[in-house]
């Protein structure tokens, strides 16, 4: 997996040296401590950081995937890469938690609507205003 990032990172640089290359990196964490591809990307995308999208809407992601996943990205961070985080909410009191929560690590917070789960909806302007600090 590692060889195939490389090879289009390298590929889409070459054509373009101004493009960034960024993964989402799933269930992966363990590979955000490759140096090798921490050298491809500028950034990385978590889904479900802090909650995921159950059968009545939002709830808690388990706190052990929660760590793993946190002690990655922070690393990926402290590295100098872009990090994404993208967690559904209910509304916009959660919204802004979440924003508050991703921006105390230096992420950059995509309130996920739990209506539009796949994305088909972007979140409503007002969640997007809760200023960073």
């Amino acid at each position: 997996m590692i060889d195939l990032v490389c090879g289009v990172s390298h590929a889409v640089k070459t054509l373009d040296p101004e493009a960034r290359v960024y993964i989402n990196i799933g269930s992966a964490m363990n590979m955000l401590y490759d140096e090798r591809l921490l050298s491809c990307i500028d950034g990385v995308l978590r889904e479900e950081l802090w909650s995921r999208l159950g059968p009545s809407g939002p709830e808690p992601q388990d706190p052990r995937e929660t760590v793993e996943a946190l002690d990655a990205l922070v690393y990926a961070h402290s590295r100098g890469k872009t990090v994404l985080v993208a967690d559904p909410v209910a509304g916009r009191e959660e919204a802004e938690g979440f924003c508050r929560r991703a921006w105390s690590h230096g992420f950059v917070p995509i309130p996920q609507p739990a209506w539009a789960a796949d994305y088909s909806v972007p979140p409503p302007r007002d969640w997007c205003r809760c200023s960073q600090g």
